[in-house]
Parts: structure tokens; C-alpha cells; sequence
């Protein structure tokens, strides 16, 4: 007989509290294949690259176990004591554990808590992507969307890594219509090729001639949400800052939490030009310029492709541009995959 003292009148024996979970009656032997629980709030200790070192972070947890045709229900406080039980023996700053580390052992403790042949925890942190603005070289901080996701099936264990990022997106067709030397009626034509002419003898005109050629009128841009998703290779080392690097270099340009004027104008530049002049004259930057929906998901799945079977068994690459020149929320959607397991 168990005796629980919950408050200093309080008493009772715990042996003959009701458990109708755990009753084999009273229900349709149908099998379920994830039931648990979702938005389990803990703090947990993610390593960050270049500092080489854990940092705290808040973590919003989910987790299933299978459950079989011949029970009723789970116990489902075991998924949450589970998660809060690993998360405290990760928590100490002096740790070396991993992420990874942390998520397998939830999934394995869930499927021995809940004697499951199957487990499948999923958690979502804001992971903080320090980096340097172009022009003015200043600190800034990107909080990042980071999704974990752990399957537990028999012995074998599946980890797939998420991170979602914004950019910015530029659209071709709109640059293109916009250049001057699209602009121009059938005299302007005349007069553009015998300046064209003239610049080939006088190379300080060939430089005007070349910024006349790449300028313009405006151009609409649109926030970029790229989703990626890998599936990791055991035992290969995979950082966030690797995802986000690749998310951030198939955008038009990226985007940055604080930006003096030198950074305005790089920023535009970049999107539009693919480069940016200064005192030095113009300085191109690859994976930047004008891109539709489709190039940045390309651009995105081909970086990922050098990982392919070296650090990752599979990827898919989701692009949704949020259009600013339209009266309603359209959305242009691209998806890519390698083609495996994800789908």
C-alpha cells in the first residue's frame, strides 16, 4: 500500500486510485499509430558552432508512441516525464551531450516507458545565427526556426533536422521590365548604341556605359520562407549554422536584424544587381540577384546535393514567396527532394 502526501492534510493510497487506461475493456481493438502529447515547454542546451559551446534555448516538444490493437490507451504522463527527465540530465552547462544525443535517448526512453516498438519525438527551438552585415561590418543576430525530429522503429533510429529562414526574393521578370535599356523609344535606341560605340574608345566611359546597362527603374521584392529538411547519416556531423548558411545563400539576399545606410544600399544592391558598387567599383556576389520561387529552391537543392550520402541520406527543400505587388496573400510554392525517404 502507497501512501501519497500531497499537502500536510492530505492523504491517500494511490493503489486504489481508478487506472481506466490501463483496462482492456470498453473499447475498439483498432490500432492507433502515434498517440502522445504535443507543446511540452523545456529549456535545453543546443551547441552553437563557432563558439564551441552549449547555449540554453526554449524547446517546444511532441511525443507519440504506437499503440496496439489490444490497449485501450497509454499512460500518457509517461511521455511528458520522459522528456522533462532527459532534458534535466542534459541541462548542465559543463555537458558535452548533443541534440542529437538528447532527442535518441527521449525516443528510446518512450518506447521502454511505453513498451512501443515505435516512438517518434519532434522539438522546435528559436536558434540564435549570429553574423556580420556587409558594408558595416556590425554584429547581428538572426533567431532561426529549428525543428528536431526523432523516429524510434524497432532499434533503428531516424533523425531528420529542419531549419526555416527568410530572405528576401526579387523578382527577374520585374528587374528585367524595369531596366533602362528596356525603356527607351526608337531615337533613345539610336542614341544608346552610339554611346555604346563611343565607350569602347574611352574606358572611363566603358564604366559609365556598364552601370548604364545594369540600371533601372525599381523592381518589386518579396519575403522568402525557405524550409529545409534533412535527414541526417549516423555518427556525421551536421551544424544548424550549415543549413542556415545554405538557406541564406539561395535568396536573392538575406535579410538582417539592423542595418545602417552603407547596409541599405548593399542589401538592394545585392538583390537587384547580384553585387554592389563602392569607392572600388562593382563587386559581385555569388548566389545573390534576382531569382524567381523556383531558382532559390534549385539553388538551395543544389548545395544540399554536395551533402548527399556524406552528411545527409535525403533532403526536401520548400520555398514559399509572400507577394508584395498583389491586393490578396498569394503564395508561389516550389518543392524539391532528393527523391529517397522524404517525400
Amino acid at each position: 500500500m502507497r501512501h501519497i502526501v500531497v499537502a500536510e492534510n492530505c492523504v491517500f493510497n494511490k493503489d486504489t486510485l481508478p487506472d481506466v487506461q490501463n483496462t482492456n475493456k470498453d473499447f475498439h481493438p483498432i490500432q492507433i499509430k502515434k498517440v502522445g502529447v504535443r507543446n511540452v515547454e523545456v529549456p535545453i542546451l543546443v551547441w552553437q558552432h563557432d563558439e564551441n559551446k552549449p547555449i540554453q534555448t526554449h524547446a517546444t516538444f511532441s511525443a507519440y508512441v504506437e499503440l496496439t490493437e489490444e490497449s485501450k490507451g497509454i499512460n500518457m504522463s509517461r511521455c511528458g516525464r520522459v522528456i522533462m527527465a532527459e532534458a534535466m540530465k542534459h541541462k548542465d552547462v559543463g555537458s558535452n551531450t548533443s541534440t542529437l544525443q538528447l532527442m535518441q535517448d527521449i525516443a528510446k526512453n518512450l518506447q521502454s516507458e511505453h513498451q512501443s516498438q515505435t516512438a517518434y519525438v519532434k522539438a522546435r527551438f528559436s536558434y540564435p545565427s549570429w553574423t556580420k552585415v556587409y558594408a558595416s561590418k556590425l554584429d547581428t543576430v538572426e533567431y532561426i526556426d529549428i525543428v528536431w525530429e526523432t523516429i524510434a522503429g524497432g532499434e533503428e533510429i531516424t533523425h531528420l533536422l529542419t531549419v526555416e529562414n527568410v530572405g528576401i526574393s526579387l523578382c527577374p521578370c520585374s528587374k528585367e521590365m524595369s531596366l533602362l535599356k528596356n525603356n527607351l523609344n526608337e531615337n533613345e535606341k539610336a542614341v544608346w548604341s552610339n554611346w555604346e560605340l563611343m565607350a569602347k574608345e574611352w574606358p572611363t566611359q566603358e564604366h559609365l556605359m556598364e552601370k548604364l546597362n545594369m540600371a533601372g527603374f525599381g523592381a518589386h521584392n518579396q519575403r522568402s520562407h525557405v524550409v529545409v529538411t534533412v535527414q541526417l547519416i549516423p555518427n556525421q556531423q551536421l551544424w544548424f549554422e550549415d543549413l542556415i548558411a545554405i538557406t541564406d545563400k539561395s535568396f536573392s539576399a538575406p535579410i538582417r536584424a539592423i542595418l545602417k545606410r552603407e547596409d541599405e544600399k548593399v542589401e538592394g544592391e545585392l538583390a537587384y544587381l547580384g553585387g554592389y558598387y563602392d569607392d572600388n567599383g562593382f563587386t559581385p556576389v555569388e548566389g545573390t540577384g534576382p531569382k524567381f520561387v523556383e531558382d532559390i529552391s534549385r539553388d538551395a537543392a543544389q548545395q544540399l546535393n554536395t551533402l548527399l550520402d556524406k552528411k545527409i541520406a535525403d533532403y526536401v527543400v520548400v520555398v514559399a514567396n509572400q507577394e508584395s505587388i498583389h491586393s490578396r496573400n498569394i503564395e508561389a510554392i516550389a518543392v524539391l527532394t532528393a527523391g529517397r525517404n522524404l517525400q
